[in-house]
């Protein structure tokens, strides 16, 4: 029977850990859903390639892909997607542990049209805690959403639409995937596989109902310097650096009630739109400050506020403002606010990090 997921684990060592990944997928396969497992040893000096011919002998559905020295992850993930054969193909780290009823949900979600790529929610090993839960962008920057959280945290437990998912577990079309162009051979590869998938007005869906459990990073941690190919994550933001991402991380966490929301007796989607206006005057404020223009930066961080008083990145930039053009007594009095944006984990840092730097006289 063709299958119709190929699922490609590059591996580098750390046999523990692949071992414990096969046995999962083995565990919890079904003939409902045809596998291919595409393994790429990527150079292991370790028991790995012996074990894996051990795994092939009992597990017809494993392939091996060898490779005499490790070229990193993504030329190991785009040598197994050319060997496969299957029309969907996941790609998963090797210190994964797919859990009952994994991949099902997965397979479903990607059926829809508007869907490109779709991933996990990934926990830690002891399932308690979310190792990923979707990627948001930010101030200047994207990051984990309620990474650490508890698993059962409501806002990881809905099933969303983000620019950009974590590429230990991503599904994604056999021929989406070349087109695209793969997997880029520079950093930030799942990144940039994303917003590849972006462009061509797909989105990556996160399905919370499919669960894998994640180590993170243990074959990275766990190698000698100097055994992966170093790559600069300066080269991503020159490919992406005028590409239309959206700052969305504020809308998400208004929706999941972890930010108030501006007019909070209005309707979400009111609530939203008045955020978006208040998050757009808060980046023509950045952009005004990069020009060296800090009145009229200070002017933005002022309308930012009057539509949303409780923009936290609008707040502090009026903060650094302030002491950037010596108005040492309105910074004091800003600060009075201070902790109305206790909310704000970062905001509380960078306005920590203000007040210690502060001029004795």
């Amino acid at each position: 029977m063709r299958p119709l997921v190929s699922i490609i684990i590059p591996v580098f060592n750390q046999w523990t850990y692949t071992a414990e990944c096969l046995a999962a997928l083995h565990h919890h396969a079904t003939e409902d859903i045809p596998l291919e497992i595409v393994v790429v040893n990527n150079g292991s000096t370790d028991e790995t390639s012996t074990q894996l011919n051990a795994w092939r002998d009992r597990w017809s559905a494993i392939r091996v892909v060898s490779v005499e020295i490790n070229e990193g992850f993504s030329p190991a993930c785009n040598r197994g997607a050319a060997a496969s054969t299957a029309p969907l193909l996941l790609f998963l780290n090797n210190d994964t542990i797919p859990q009952a009823n994994w991949l099902a949900p997965l397979v479903e979600a990607l059926g829809d049209p508007t869907v490109g790529l779709v991933g996990p929610k990934l926990l830690y090993p002891d399932g308690k805690c979310i190792n990923h839960a979707g990627y948001v962008f930010g101030n200047g920057a994207f990051y984990p959403l309620y990474h650490g959280r508890e698993a059962t945290f409501p806002g990881a437990n809905k099933q969303r639409d983000y620019q950009a998912l974590l590429g230990a577990c991503i599904l994604i079309s056999r021929q989406l995937f070349f087109e695209v162009g793969q997997f880029s051979l520079l950093a930030l590869e799942d990144i940039d596989l994303c917003l590849k998938v972006g462009q061509r007005a797909l989105t990556c869906r996160y399905v919370p109902s499919s669960v894998v459990h994640h180590h993170g990073s243990i074959t990275l941690n766990n190698s000698p310097e100097g055994s992966f190919p170093v790559t600069s994550q300066s080269d991503f933001y020159d490919r992406w650096g005028n590409y239309p991402v959206a700052w969305d991380d504020y809308r998400w966490l208004i929706l999941d009630l972890i930010w108030p929301a501006p007019e909070p007796k209005a309707s979400l989607t009111t609530a939203l739109k008045v955020a978006d206006q208040s998050i757009a005057a808060t980046v023509a404020a950045f952009e005004f400050r990069t020009a060296e223009n800090l009145h009229d930066a200070l002017t933005k961080t002022d309308e930012a506020l009057r539509l949303w008083p409780d923009n936290p990145i609008a707040f502090v930039l009026r903060c650094k403002l302030l002491m950037q053009m010596g108005s040492r007594a309105l910074f004091t009095q800003e600060l009075a606010k201070y902790d109305r944006f206790a909310f704000s984990h970062r905001a509380m840092i960078e306005l920590g990090e203000l007040v210690k730097n502060l001029p004795l006289s």
